[in-house]
């Protein structure tokens, strides 16, 4: 569990995560904003003693993303490990987590402590996944959740593997079984999916699997082509 550099002022880290009783990996993104310390905390993986000194030689947290309505299992572990951090929740989820008080819910505009260096967009039409996907413009590095997986290897777990297949979440990049089930107003999707497409994407990062680094807008346009059309 080490955080990654991922181009400049971008870093990834992974830890092991179960789904649906399997194990995988969850990923973090963590920006540093423009030439400040602040960083940018994207879908919180576990805080270990080894990633909190690696984010506090990077900067000083000060704003964690909780991006959907389900990468929210460690965000508490961060505020409290980062009192003076700010905490934003994708739409819905604060009602979701009412254990937890959130500082501020994302919507189409982003803050203005990180709008310079990332855009953001709510997708439209899977209500039940509320996701906010993000695009670092120094890197130009879409940066999503769960809207779409790129799973390649599960080591030594077949019934992992296999299980993944069925759910359309293993060896390719695109959207799960899952998520082609929760999408429920496809023209709005596909727009949401337009709009992403207007930015200039080179590569992506997902939360599962293996990222994308190179060619990145044509993969997302081959990925979701059946709702582009």
């Amino acid at each position: 569990m080490k955080l990654h550099s991922f181009g400049e002022n971008i870093w990834v880290g992974t830890c092991l995560f179960k789904m649906m009783g399997m194990p995988t990996k969850s990923r973090m993104t963590v920006v540093r904003l423009g030439e400040s310390r602040m960083m940018w905390v994207h879908s919180p993986i576990r805080l270990t003693e080894d990633i909190k000194k690696e984010l506090d030689a990077l900067g000083e947290v000060a704003y964690v993303i909780a991006p959907n309505r389900y990468h929210h299992v460690f965000v508490p572990s961060y505020k409290k490990a980062y009192p003076n951090a700010q905490v934003f929740s994708a739409p819905g989820l604060d009602n979701k987590k009412k254990d937890f008080t959130f500082d501020g819910q994302l919507n189409e505009q982003p803050e203005s402590a990180w709008a310079g260096d990332i855009a953001q967009h709510v997708i439209q039409g899977i209500p039940k996944l509320g996701e906010v996907v993000f695009f670092h413009k120094l890197t130009r590095t879409l940066i999503l959740t769960d809207l779409a997986f790129n799973i390649q290897r599960v080591p030594g777990n077949f019934f992992a593997a296999m299980l993944l297949k069925f759910y359309g979440a293993y060896g390719r990049f695109g959207p799960t079984r899952v998520i082609r089930w929760l999408i429920k107003d496809k023209p709005a999707f596909r727009k949401s999916l337009e709009h992403m497409l207007e930015w200039p994407i080179e590569r992506i990062i997902v939360s599962h699997g293996v990222p994308i680094e190179a060619e990145g807008a044509q993969q997302l346009k081959q990925a979701f082509s059946q709702y582009l059309t």
